[in-house]
């Protein structure tokens, strides 16, 4: 069995810094594939619990910093009003160490465009060398179609003098009352999984409409999106581009993992008969004093807010918080989980 690569921002090894919770960027792998994240890279710590009385040599722990975005490009190749669109948004990170953090998602409609502006953030780690190389990396960001309201679409990116354009782009009309009104306040439609759809409110509640081309044509169908594995059910994978049918979507495709070295940091490899999958066995985010990422516990990164470092889990969407009771977390706008 081949077990595909499982990627988080925790259970990583940073060259140098002695840990093994750190985090790494990686420039090596192969960037054709976002839904593989080539950003991040595994490796399962051997004791998963936490080492308060672990030593820290040399003490290393993360800041948010800006980064640049080096290109936007279409992942679907239908654009229409009111349904779901995607970008591969391309990041240049500053060093080998650093890891993308999150991209943030603006949308503005004003007169005939509509103005999308993406910010991305990078972990740096403070208190190691790293190497001096500008990796890129890149991540699939969705702008949903309640979102959206115009034909002509600008990208730009908001960290750049100016709001440096990256991406133009035309939508087609979406005609045809009721089925094309779809705003935020639109109740969700009845449309299952791979249910043909004219928007995204055709579409249940925690699907989105997206246009692909098939063998047969152009094929509009309700789907669940996923730039990762994480974003996805237990046991599913994130497709990445196909030659006939809709690229990163969720899909189960047998056994992830064989035993608990094969899954990220704070998760565990579980066996049923239907398939073995990596289930997440995190805790609440803990905010305790570190110096280093060993000081942790499995699935946290040891990071400075702003006023001391403290044990966080990183993020990049909701769905890399741990599912907790009664509350579970969401991912901030500093890219880590917490609660509202």
């Amino acid at each position: 069995m081949t077990v595909p690569r499982l990627l988080v921002l925790a259970g990583l090894l940073l060259p140098g810094c002695g840990s093994s919770r750190g985090l790494e960027g990686d420039a090596s792998a192969d960037a054709s594939d976002p839904s593989t994240d080539d950003l991040l890279l595994l490796d399962h710590p051997e004791d998963p619990g936490v080492e308060s009385d672990a030593g820290c040599d040399p003490e290393v722990h993360w800041t948010l910093q800006e980064r640049t975005i080096h290109s936007v490009t279409l992942v679907d190749g239908i654009a229409r009003v009111g349904v779901t669109q995607r970008y591969v948004v391309e990041v240049e990170l500053r060093s080998g160490c650093e890891v993308l953090a999150g991209i943030d998602v603006t949308t503005i409609s004003g007169g005939a465009t509509d103005q999308v502006g993406l910010a991305a953030f990078a972990w740096v780690p403070v208190g190691i060398d790293c190497t001096p190389v500008a990796p890129i990396v890149e991540r699939i960001v969705s702008i949903p179609g309640r979102d959206q309201g115009n034909l002509h679409v600008v990208v730009v990116d908001d960290h750049s003098p100016g709001g440096g354009l990256r991406l133009t782009y035309d939508r087609d009309p979406c005609s045809g009352v009721p089925d094309c009104m779809c705003y935020p306040d639109t109740p969700a439609g009845d449309g299952g999984e791979w249910a043909e759809c004219m928007t995204d409110c055709s579409c249940a509640a925690g699907l989105s409409c997206i246009g692909y081309f098939g063998l047969a044509g152009p094929m509009w169908n309700c789907v669940r999106i996923c730039s990762d594995f994480m974003d996805c059910n237990p046991g599913e994978t994130c497709l990445p581009p196909i030659l006939d049918g809709a690229p990163y979507v969720c899909s189960r495709e047998g056994d992830l993992c064989e035993d608990d070295v094969d899954c990220p940091a704070g998760f565990t490899c579980t066996h049923t008969s239907l398939a073995s999958f990596c289930e997440d066995a995190r805790t609440e985010p803990t905010g305790l004093p570190c110096a280093c990422d060993d000081q942790c516990p499995a699935g946290h990164i040891c990071i400075d807010p702003g006023d001391g470092p403290v044990c966080e889990i990183p993020c990049l969407s909701d769905t890399w918080c741990p599912e907790t009771t009664p509350m579970p977390p969401e991912c901030t706008d500093r890219f880590i989980c917490d609660h509202p």
